[in-house]
């Protein structure tokens, strides 16, 4: 898929739609045209709830993107959440029509894991993770070699067909068309790590809002992700429910002062915030009793994710590099609890640098996932989708004419 104009892509998270125009240069520089983001409270766990709500952040968001770029927008495309997504390996050998492998062998490959995903489930991505022909395993590119058979292990990530049928029918009423679906952490992978990082191992921990992200990265592929409803408004409401203060004080407490390790100086350092309610009401907050409330949802959460890691290898966490990301990762202490608590140094990761269109205009430190979209397209320029998402497209935009003709 070629883009006459600088793609619009729209991430939707569970608290928040972002929006960005831009285009990837050919020295691999990202240039971004305009950027716009909007709250919302449309999205649990991966699913619309409220469509009314999400339809108007959505409008909003692109009418601002849309006063930046000078244009009307009326093409997207769409990152969904992380917690909408699935991922299921398959591993499968085919026989090779002749002795050489050639790229048809590879589709007919990938296609014959689709062809094993039910039909209640639209295929976004289907991603090889290594192969081999016949005994020979461990090749990156078979295409010209010889032998018998051609074998992989394709990670095939899915999501179910209600509930993209949910999502286009909100940007249908918004009168947007979205030519295309990505999946939430390959995007956000290409937009916060380097190829080496995804080439070497990466463990990337990405949290957001209201849930955290953790994908595996490997030989430049993903090979795992899962997803955990927990983050930053869940520590925001720790705070909240410990000193009875309000939302928007909790919130100004973790961002100016939130911190997930204590020290000998965060004893005696008072904070300007006193407990509102209850028998400590009018006592002073001190930075470690901060540390104190926040520590028990962050172990729980880190434990979590550490426990799906040593699902998958109980090596993994020492043979990859953990890395940590995304608007949550802002607190103050994070990546050494994460590694006190993992017994393996973390780090933090930003998204990669970009060029803007003005230079006034900022952009958080959780939109990766929108560049890694942008870089995702670069690399994709002949971009194909799956025949069950791109049959499944065409039957949407299909009913969509013949509802017009029917209004008119």
């Amino acid at each position: 898929m070629k883009f006459s104009q600088a793609p619009i892509i729209v991430d939707l998270s569970a608290r928040r739609v972002s929006c960005l125009s831009g285009r990837v240069e050919d020295d691999g520089k990202v240039f971004v045209e305009g950027y716009s983001q909007y709250a919302h409270k449309g999205i649990e766990k991966g699913s619309i709830t409220d469509p009314e709500q999400l339809e108007k952040a959505i409008i909003a968001a692109l009418r601002s993107l849309e006063a930046q770029t000078q244009r009307i927008i009326r093409n997207i495309v769409l990152v969904l959440p992380s917690r909408a997504i699935q991922t299921q390996t398959l591993t499968k050998t085919i026989s090779l029509q002749t002795n050489q492998v050639q790229r048809s062998d590879i589709e007919a490959l990938i296609q014959s894991a689709v062809a094993d995903i039910p039909p209640q489930y639209a295929v976004l991505h289907a991603v090889p993770v290594g192969y081999g022909i016949d005994e020979n395993v461990g090749i990156r590119d078979p295409r010209g070699l010889f032998g018998k058979t051609l074998s992989s292990r394709i990670s095939v990530m899915m999501t179910p067909l209600n509930t993209l049928k949910n999502y286009l029918g909100v940007f249908e009423r918004a009168y947007v068309k979205v030519d295309t679906c990505l999946a939430n952490p390959i995007c956000t992978g290409l937009g916060v790590l380097t190829p080496d990082q995804q080439e070497s191992g990466t463990c990337l921990v990405d949290m957001g809002s209201a849930e955290t992200t953790l994908s595996c990265f490997h030989r430049g592929s993903l090979i795992h992700t899962s997803s955990f409803g927990f983050g930053g408004f869940q520590l925001t409401e720790s705070l909240s429910k410990a000193y009875h203060l309000s939302w928007h004080q909790a919130e100004r407490l973790k961002t100016l002062f939130g911190t997930a390790m204590t020290t000998p100086l965060g004893q005696e350092e008072t904070l300007p915030f006193q407990v509102e309610k209850g028998h400590s009401a009018g006592l002073p907050i001190t930075r470690n009793a901060v540390a104190q409330v926040l520590q028990p949802p962050l172990k729980k959460l880190i434990l979590s994710i550490y426990q799906s890691l040593d699902q998958i290898n109980p090596k993994l966490r020492f043979r990859f590099e953990v890395c940590l990301t995304g608007g949550g990762m802002n607190l103050t202490g994070l990546a050494d609890y994460f590694s006190l608590l993992g017994e393996h140094p973390c780090v933090r990761v930003y998204p990669l640098q970009v060029e803007t269109k003005s230079p006034d205009m900022t952009m958080g430190l959780s939109q990766g996932t929108l560049i890694g979209a942008l870089r995702y397209l670069h690399l994709h320029q002949t971009l194909r989708e799956t025949p069950t998402l791109n049959n499944f497209f065409q039957k949407i935009h299909r009913m969509g004419l013949w509802l017009k003709q029917k209004i008119v």
